[in-house]
């Protein structure tokens, strides 16, 4: 990712934002401020991959559309 950095005294600007291009790291701006999003906790991917799991494994039994 490049540094994108707003001169003294001004905030940045959609343009700025736009030029970080897509993440990772994922940021957003937020009232001309660039803001970096967190890494998810350990526990959030657990949830995550465990529902996955678990919409995966309804759809083999009860199909509808691909898996």
């Amino acid at each position: 990712m490049s540094a994108v950095v707003a001169p003294a005294g001004r905030k940045h600007t959609v343009a700025d934002f736009a030029a970080l291009g897509e993440g990772p790291p994922f940021a957003e701006l937020i009232d001309g401020n660039l803001v970096m999003a967190p890494s998810p906790f350990r526990s959030h991917r657990r949830v995550i991959f465990e529902i996955a799991y678990q919409i995966r494994n309804h759809l083999e039994t009860h199909p509808a559309g691909e898996c």
